[in-house]
């Protein structure tokens, strides 16, 4: 998202301006620490705010666009799409850009059922209801001016029919001439005749058709438990999209236009037919379904329905209601205030997104984000309601926030026409959601430019700080137009200076507002930038220790006033430090003294009379100097951690320095943590005041090890690789270790170095992942290993023995 801020002043009245407000305060946002204003379109606005919530404590930012929509320069559009199917607000942007119209910003709408994507409350638009909701409340809705009103949603739907009647009739039955002939005489007869007291009768079922009326109880919305009458049309989806048993009615609309529901209407439709038992019955654009499941009381009136018969709906709300006149509509979450009074008393921390109404008919589109830590906490409802009204509203309504709260908006006239993305999701990206609200326009503008847009990558900057600057043609409407010829640029010398190509770079003695001014003909823009250096600095490292001659390179990683981020460069901070702990460059790298010793004292980086303090102490730590961003400077500190390893000096390990046969054998005698001791090895060049003479014994005792085979064990020559392989599967065998992985075959180019007696070890080795070949893919078997080679092998070994001793 591109974070550019404007400010163009214009012919014919047009201005366009980027405030910065210091630490004001509104009621309900907080303290206001940035505060960037731009016109976006025809009577529109969009604000950006960084600042702290007074409730939350922490940082906020929020989106505002106000609209005169009152004037009819731009007008709302309600935008649902198919009921059940979802859209991100930046596709819904997109579709309604397909269908002739301007989009100028627009936010997301009504909550929703998230399995289906049916919304809360009703929708409507251009005068079309397209979904009743599944729980109506209240509703948010625009007249054919653009005048908002919010109402409670009362639509009611009676359906008129015919159906088929069934009643039980008793009625007398007619003898058959010839019964008296078939009994006449017999027993059987002459019983009868005696027990006959009377006329026989029968019941039968006569059918008749009456008139009929049913409230139907939901429209486009899922079946749910109310067991209520359902309407559909091919605004919800092709289909009904029901399961289980239910009796589904299509009814044909006679006049063969598409059957929509309107606010007011009597639609006269055909019995097309009557399906029991079905479901997910298919809808064309001219039919309306009507569906009941089992448990619903007009299931069996909707069995009965009389096919072919013609039935009337009517949609109504109370005479009075402002949704008779809506031309677009839209159910709310929950209404905040309302004509001045506050209603809500919701203070729960969220993303938001919220609609208000001005006494003026001003419409205002705000949007918070929330649940980012280091971008906005969010805000509570009612924060939310407060603040709007003090921008003029006096209604506000609540709509889906959280992860659903979007913005997109004009935010670079002149450089785009197209409304993007200018919030910050809560989940890292947009979700697609059930409908939304803009603002659009059909004006068609004039491709000559009437104003500048001046366009500074930021407006926030430290003293000595340098920003470029673009500038743009923008019309009457705020639309990409041709400037009259090239822009120059000037700004006042107190503050700074500004290039031919638009680069200015603030004094470094500065602080305040500068006002950068572009030129084209007879055109003019402005750009408010501010210097400020009353801010708060962060480093990489707020304290630390270092060992003696460590470097460290501290930066500055952040700079801010108040939560508004500023920009700022490394070297246009000063650094200094306590001379008794070291030195510090003006690039702020800093190098530990070399003095034997503890010593304390500061890092100190500064902006002018502004300073962030570091207090540092140069001791040895046990941290070698040399191994710092170093591969192996883990496995190095894990073994000296565990006694395993030692470093050549206090401070240095030297991972990169060769490894002696004594060393290598030292390191595998400390693995297990045991003590160190074994019968004399009889080496003439091992003597018992040697460091190493306790390692070479447990050695030889327990088979690591054989010497040269001329009374010699060489302590100090270079441990090969294959004698470090010979070495570690003797350990192995003496310590009772499984090797896991076999002995696989070797494919390196120099497998022909390797002596015979060592490949069986390099094998097992290489096969169990201990060792593996050189960067250039050769083994290098009688090359000498380091001592940070030697660290990962031992580290590798080490964990092995302990993962077998566990299991």
């Amino acid at each position: 998202m591109n974070k550019k801020r404007i400010s163009l002043v214009m012919i014919l009245a047009l201005a366009m301006t980027t405030l910065f407000s210091g630490f004001t305060s509104a009621d309900g946002f907080g303290e206001i620490h940035y505060e960037s204003e731009q016109n976006i379109g025809p009577g529109t606005s969009y604000t950006s705010l960084i600042g702290k919530n007074f409730s939350s404590g922490g940082i906020v930012s929020a989106h505002v666009i106000d609209a005169d929509v009152a004037s009819g320069k731009v007008r709302p559009y309600v935008y649902n799409g198919l009921v059940t199917k979802k859209y991100t607000v930046s596709s819904m942007s997109n579709i309604i850009t397909n269908e002739g119209y301007k989009v100028v910003a627009g936010i997301n709408g009504d909550l929703y059922d998230t399995s289906s994507g049916t919304p809360k409350g009703a929708v409507i638009h251009d005068g079309i209801l397209y979904t009743g909701g599944y729980q109506s409340q209240y509703l948010i809705s625009f007249d054919k001016n653009g005048k908002a009103a919010v109402s409670d949603q009362d639509i009611t739907y009676t359906l008129d029919f015919e159906k088929y009647v069934y009643t039980e009739v008793e009625v007398p039955v007619e003898e058959d001439e010839g019964y008296d002939e078939i009994t006449e005489g017999t027993e059987d007869g002459l019983e009868a005749e005696e027990g006959n007291e009377g006329p026989k009768t029968e019941i039968i079922v006569e059918t008749s058709i009456e008139e009929a009326s049913a409230n139907i109880g939901f429209f486009n919305v899922p079946h749910g438990g109310a067991n209520a009458l359902h309407v559909f049309n091919s605004r919800y989806a092709d289909n009904t999209k029901t399961s289980g048993t239910c009796v589904e009615v299509v009814l044909t609309v006679k006049d063969g236009s598409r059957a929509d529901l309107k606010i007011g209407s009597t639609v006269k439709a055909v019995v097309t037919s009557v399906n029991p038992s079905t479901k997910a019955t298919k809808i064309a654009d001219d039919q309306l379904v009507l569906s009941a499941n089992s448990a619903s009381a007009l299931y069996s009136d909707m069995c009965n329905i009389v096919p072919g018969t013609e039935v009337t709906l009517k949609v109504s709300t109370d005479a009075s209601s402002p949704i008779n006149y809506a031309k677009e509509a839209m159910g709310v979450y929950n209404v905040l205030a309302y004509e001045g009074q506050l209603w809500t008393t919701d203070t729960t921390l969220n993303p938001r997104t919220c609609v208000g109404i001005k006494s003026d008919g001003g419409l205002v589109l705000y949007a918070v984000d929330g649940r980012q830590s280091s971008v906005s906490k969010g805000m509570n409802a009612v924060d939310a309601a407060k603040y709007l009204m003090s921008l003029g509203c006096v209604t506000v309504v609540n709509m889906d926030g959280g992860g659903s709260t979007t913005m997109v908006a004009r935010e670079e006239p002149g450089i785009s026409n197209s409304a993007s993305l200018v919030n910050s999701p809560s989940e890292g990206s947009t979700r697609s959601v059930t409908n939304g609200i803009f603002l659009v326009y059909t004006t068609v503008g004039s491709e000559t430019a009437s104003g500048i847009a001046v366009y500074p990558d930021t407006t926030l900057l430290i003293p000595g700080m340098s920003v470029q600057l673009s500038s743009y043609g923008v019309n009457s409407l705020y639309e990409k137009a041709e400037l009259p010829g090239s822009v120059s640029y000037s700004v006042s010398s107190s503050y700074g200076s500004v290039s031919d190509t638009g680069l200015f770079t603030a004094s470094k003695s500065a602080s305040g507002e500068a006002v950068v001014t572009a030129k084209s003909g007879n055109l003019s823009g402005k750009a408010n930038i501010n210097i400020v250096d009353d801010v708060t600095v962060s480093v990489n490292k707020s304290s630390g220790t270092f060992a003696p001659g460590e470097s460290y390179d501290f930066n500055v990683t952040g700079v801010k006033y108040g939560n508004a981020p500023v920009l700022y460069k490394d070297d246009l901070f000063s650094w200094s430090c306590s001379p008794e702990i070291g030195t510090i460059d003006q690039k702020g790298v800093f190098k530990a003294t070399e003095k034997a010793g503890e010593f304390s004292g500061n890092i100190t980086v500064s902006l002018r009379d502004k300073s962030v303090t570091i207090p540092v102490t140069v001791k040895y730590t046990g941290n070698f100097i040399d191994v710092e961003g170093h591969w192996a400077k883990d496995y190095i500190l894990d073994l000296t951690q565990n006694g395993i390893l030692n470093g050549m000096t206090a401070t240095t390990f030297e991972p990169d320095s060769g490894l002696t046969r004594a060393q290598f054998l030292n390191m595998l005698a400390k693995i297990d943590g045991q003590s160190i001791s074994g019968r004399d090895g009889g080496f003439t060049d091992v003597t018992s005041d040697a460091w190493y003479y306790n390692c070479v014994n447990w050695g030889v005792t327990n088979g690591i090890v054989k010497g040269m085979g001329d009374g010699t064990f060489a302590p100090d020559a270079k441990v090969s690789r294959e004698q470090m392989c010979v070495m570690l599967c003797n350990y192995y065998n003496h310590k009772g270790l499984v090797w896991e992985e076999g002995e696989k075959a070797l494919s390196f180019p120099d497998n022909s170095k390797m002596s015979d007696w060592a490949v069986p070890s390099i094998k097992k080795v290489v096969s169990e992942g201990i060792m593996s070949g050189r960067t250039d893919g050769t083994f290098d078997p009688l090359g000498n290993a380091t001592r940070g080679e030697a660290a990962k092998i031992i580290y590798l070994v080490k964990e092995i023995y302990y993962y077998n001793n566990a299991n």
